[in-house]
């Protein structure tokens, strides 16, 4: 099958998403909080924090915001060149037992 051409430029770049579970602590409080502040002096192209509504860990327990307790699980999806998501691990090596971190190759469409 030929491969199909876009209309739109696009250009090799990496995805990290680190999923937290939302009774994990970094050292110093919110390891979102710290994930985000290290992308931004890392100066990495774009941060997402998004919130789920339910899921569940290795644990197998369920997870879910209730009216009083915010319990919900977390994603921190991260994308940029290859090489500075790479630089990025290294630098947060001393938050990597915190949640499940992924790295995927991607293809950044530029519009």
């Amino acid at each position: 099958m030929p491969a199909r051409s876009s209309a739109f430029e696009s250009r090799p770049g990496r995805r990290l998403t680190v999923l937290l579970d939302p009774h994990d602590r970094a050292r110093r409080g919110s390891p979102v909080v710290d994930l985000v502040a290290r992308a931004r002096r890392a100066r990495l192209a774009g941060v997402t924090v998004l919130k789920a509504t339910r899921g569940y860990g290795r644990t197998g327990l369920e997870h879910r915001p209730r009216r009083l307790v915010d319990d919900g699980p977390m994603a921190v999806v991260m994308v940029d060149d290859p090489g500075r998501i790479d630089a990025f691990l290294a630098d947060a090596a001393t938050l990597l037992e915190l949640g499940l971190w992924t790295v995927r190759d991607v293809q950044v469409v530029e519009l």
